[in-house]
């Protein structure tokens, strides 16, 4: 179940950022998504 809710919450930010940017929200959710990676992977280090 916290796999799911870890989803819903990432999933959530992202549609806020794309409701906040529109067109130009890209870049902001590209970054989100990197940063994301970045944290996942040195958790797993």
């Amino acid at each position: 179940m916290v796999n799911l809710s870890d989803g819903a919450i990432v999933g959530s930010a992202i549609v806020k950022l794309v409701a906040k940017y529109r067109k130009g929200c890209i870049n902001y959710v590209s970054e989100y998504v990197r940063s994301m990676k970045k944290g996942i992977e040195a958790a797993v280090k």
